[in-house]
Order: structure tokens, then C-alpha cells, then sequence
């Protein structure tokens, strides 16, 4: 395995588990009300940045913020490993992003 490929393998898997229960597919993330920002890509250009981006820009999530969140974004692009299992079928995950005003 390349070290490309590592790297954004467990980049992938720290992104899902910051996320922890907040990693759900589009869908169940539409049930509760979410904003879809588009994918993580299409976030980052509105300011959306995920759990994991905003502890390295260091503006660290508030368990206020993570309680209230309601945007989110579709991991598009994860490995098959990081896919959502439900009723036989595999989703990609969508996880919470979050509003950082920066210049």
C-alpha cells in the first residue's frame, strides 16, 4: 500500500469517528432536518469544514455546536471499507461540517 493510499485511509477513519453517531447517510440526515452542503469539497469553498479540519485550523467543535449540528456533507469518494451498511445495501456517509470564518 502506498503511502498516499494510508494516509487517506486513516484520514477516512478519523473523520468517521470523530464524527461517532453523527455519521449517517444522506438520507437520515435529510429526516433530521440537515442542510446538505454538497460534497466535503463543495463545503470547504462555503466555509463547511469538517470535526477533524476545524480541530487542525484550531477551532475545535463545541459539544454545543456538535449537539446542534444540522449541515452536513457527503464523504464522497471514501474506501468500501468506511461505507454505511444498512438493509444490504452500502451508502455513502454524510457527516456533520460546520460554519468557520476564515479568510
Amino acid at each position: 500500500m502506498s503511502l498516499d493510499t494510508l494516509i487517506r485511509r486513516r484520514t477516512q477513519a478519523k473523520e468517521l469517528l470523530l464524527a461517532g453517531n453523527l455519521a449517517m447517510t444522506k438520507n437520515e440526515w435529510l429526516e433530521k432536518d440537515g442542510i446538505y452542503r454538497g460534497t466535503l469539497g463543495e463545503a470547504k469553498q462555503q466555509r463547511y469544514f469538517t470535526i477533524r479540519v476545524c480541530e487542525k485550523m484550531g477551532q475545535a467543535v463545541s459539544a454545543e455546536e456538535l449537539q446542534q449540528a444540522k449541515d452536513f456533507a457527503l464523504c464522497k469518494s471514501y474506501y468500501s471499507e468506511y461505507l454505511i451498511k444498512k438493509d444490504g445495501r452500502r451508502y455513502v456517509p454524510c457527516v456533520p461540517v460546520f460554519f468557520r470564518n476564515i479568510n
